[in-house]
């Protein structure tokens, strides 16, 4: 999913809920682009919270463009 909106230039946040994971892996999660990763058993009442700050992101990145780089 990361992928495809990185591609396609889409303005979705991507918050992965994990059952297990080590360090390394929700490093790199949020490395390629995830902005949150929660873990199912601990993190699950933080989740609305990630959502709410998820959209938050995704409207200013679609309605607040950066300006082009050159």
């Amino acid at each position: 999913m990361i992928d495809a909106a990185n591609h396609h230039g889409l303005s979705y946040e991507v918050i992965l809920l994990a059952r297990s994971f080590d360090l390394n892996q929700w490093a790199e999660a949020l490395q390629v682009g995830a902005f949150d990763v929660l873990d199912v058993l601990c993190d699950l009442p933080k989740a609305s919270e990630a959502a709410k700050r998820a959209l938050g992101t995704a409207y200013l990145k679609r309605f607040h463009p950066r300006p082009e780089q050159g």
